[in-house]
């Protein structure tokens, strides 16, 4: 009799590996998270005017643009030669 399993043939799943494999997708979620706010504590200046720069770009076309008006008209006909709407 031997005791080495079939790897093969063994249709079950080890709960030490699969505890393993979510314990390395989170680290790796977490490595990517603490990633992104070290790129963001890096970059703050430069975003910080970018947004700035932006919001005085908008105001700015929106106060010199010309203001268009916009005519609507909604128009109801019946269907089939009928007054029912």
């Amino acid at each position: 009799m031997s005791n080495t399993q079939n790897s093969g043939n063994n249709d079950e799943i080890d709960l030490g590996q699969l505890v393993q494999l979510l314990g390395n997708f989170f680290k790796k979620v977490l490595i990517g998270f603490f990633g992104l706010l070290h790129f963001f504590k890096k970059k703050a200046l430069i975003l910080i005017g970018v947004v700035i720069f932006g919001i005085l770009a908008g105001l700015a076309w929106d106060h010199f643009s010309p203001k268009k008006t916009y005519l609507q008209e909604i128009i109801i006909e019946p269907n089939y030669n009928s007054t029912a709407y």
